[in-house]
C-alpha cells in the first residue's frame, strides 16, 4: 500500500527556503520534506525573493529604524504579491496536493487552480505580534495587512496543520477558521532515528546541563547561567554546555562552569555528530525561553531522556508535560528558581524517573513517525489515493 502511495501521490512543497538545508528552522523543513517522500513524490516549488523584493525589504528596514518601528515586509500586501509572483500554473502540473510551509502571507495570493492544499506552520501572525522580537513595534497597517493575508491563506487552504494548541486556538479565534479544518500535529526531533540510542540516567557527581539555541537573549541564556551558578554555590557541581551561540560574551565564556561548544551546523557531519554527543552526555535541557512556538530542542531532549526545564509560554505546553518530560515555570521565574527545582528533582529521584518518562512522551507524540502518519491520512483524504 505504501509503495502504491509513493507512486501515485505527487506533492508540491511550497516554501521560501530550500528543503535541502538542514539549518533552516532547526532542520524542520528538511525533515518535513524527507518524511513527505515516504508518502509520495515531492517537488519543491520555491517562493523566490526577487531583487525588487530584497531592495524594498531593505528600504522598509531603513524606514523602520528611522521611525523606531518594525515593518514585516513579508506580511504586507506588496511583499506577499512579490513573493507569489514567481509561481505560475505550470509549476502545479501533475501535482495532486500542495503543502505550503511557513508562507502564511503569500500562499493566499497564489492561484492553485483547485488543487487541494495543506498549510503548515508553528504559529499564526496574530500570536507573534508583540511576542517575537521581529513582530514587536509593528505599524498598525502592517498588523492589519498581516492578519488579513494569513486569514486569506487559511481560508483558501483545504486543511491547516499547526504544531501546538496555542497556535490552533489563534487560528480558530483570531482568524475565524472552522474547528474541522484545524489539526494540531507536534513537530518531532530533527535527529535521525538511527542516532537516537538508549541511555540510562547516570549521575557521577557533576550535573551536566544543556543550553541549546541560537538566540541567547530570547532563549534565556542568562537565566540558564544564573541557574547553573546557583547549583554550584549550593552543593551541586554543575556544568552548562552551551550549544548554538556563534559569539558568546567573553564574561560568560570564561566562567569556570561553562562549556562553550559554539554553533553546530547539522549539514556538517562532524558537527552534527558533536551535537548528538552533547545531547547524549547531558542530564538536563535548560531552556528558559521567553518566546517560543515549538522548540525542536524539546523533542530532541525527550528523545534522549533529558528532562526539559523551561517557561510556560507560547506553544510550549504542547511539548512539555510537567513531571513527565520536564517542568514549565512561570515566566517571571528567576535563575535561582530553576536551580532550586533542578536540585530538588535530582535529590528526590525525579530526574532519573523523567529520563524514562521523557522517552515515553517522545514516543507518543514528539516524533516524526507520528507526524507523518497523521499527514498521510490527511493527504489520502484530500486526494482519495
Amino acid at each position: 500500500k505504501l509503495n502504491m502511495l509513493v507512486l501515485k501521490v505527487n506533492i508540491g512543497l511550497i516554501s521560501i527556503d530550500s528543503p535541502d538545508d538542514r539549518r533552516t528552522s532547526s532542520g524542520t523543513l528538511y525533515t518535513i520534506s524527507e518524511n513527505l517522500k515516504t508518502i509520495g513524490n515531492v517537488r519543491w516549488i520555491p517562493l523566490r525573493k526577487s531583487a525588487v523584493y530584497r531592495f524594498i525589504e531593505i528600504v522598509f528596514k531603513i524606514i523602520g529604524k528611522m521611525c523606531r518601528k518594525n515593518i514585516c515586509f513579508s506580511h504586507t500586501v506588496l511583499g506577499a504579491k512579490l513573493l507569489s509572483k514567481g509561481i505560475n500554473i505550470n509549476d502545479f502540473k501533475n501535482i495532486d496536493v500542495l503543502i505550503a510551509y511557513w508562507c502564511g502571507s503569500s500562499f493566499g495570493q497564489i492561484n492553485t487552480s483547485g488543487i487541494p492544499s495543506i498549510y503548515i506552520s508553528d504559529a499564526t501572525f496574530p500570536v507573534m505580534i508583540d511576542y517575537y522580537p521581529p513582530f514587536c513595534k509593528l505599524w498598525k497597517w502592517n498588523v492589519r495587512q498581516g492578519i488579513d493575508l494569513e486569514k486569506m491563506t487559511m481560508d483558501n487552504s483545504s486543511e491547516v496543520v499547526l504544531s501546538s494548541e496555542w497556535s490552533a486556538n489563534s487560528a480558530i479565534n483570531d482568524l475565524e477558521q472552522p474547528l474541522r479544518k484545524i489539526h494540531v500535529i507536534e513537530f518531532g526531533a530533527n535527529i535521525s532515528d538511527k542516532d537516537i540510542v538508549k541511555r540510562s540516567f547516570k549521575f557521577d557527581g557533576i550535573l551536566n546541563l544543556l543550553f541549546l539555541g541560537v538566540e541567547w537573549e530570547r532563549k534565556g541564556g542568562d537565566i540558564a547561567v544564573e541557574a547553573t551558578k546557583w547549583l554550584n554555590e549550593n552543593g551541586i557541581p554543575a556544568q552548562l554546555h552551551i550549544v548554538g551561540i556563534k559569539s558568546l560574551d567573553e564574561r560568560i565564556k570564561n566562567l569556570p562552569f561553562i562549556q562553550n561548544i559554539g554553533f553546530l551546523n547539522k549539514n556538517n557531519e562532524a558537527e552534527y555528530n558533536r551535537l548528538i554527543k552533547e545531547i547524549h552526555d547531558c542530564h538536563v535541557l535548560i531552556l528558559p525561553t521567553h518566546a517560543e512556538c515549538s522548540a525542536i530542542a524539546f523533542a530532541e531532549a525527550s528523545a534522549y531522556g533529558l528532562p526539559t526545564f523551561t517557561f510556560q509560554t507560547g506553544g510550549i505546553p504542547s511539548y512539555i508535560e510537567n513531571g513527565r518530560n520536564g517542568y514549565m515555570l512561570s515566566p517571571d521565574s528567576t535563575g535561582e528558581a530553576f536551580g532550586r527545582l533542578i536540585a530538588r528533582c535530582l535529590e528526590d529521584g525525579r530526574l532519573e524517573k523523567m529520563a524514562t518518562s521523557a522517552k515515553e512522551v517522545y514516543s507518543e507524540k514528539l516524533n516524526w513517525s507520528v507526524w507523518t502518519e497523521k499527514m498521510r491520512n490527511l493527504i489520502i483524504s484530500l486526494t482519495n489515493k
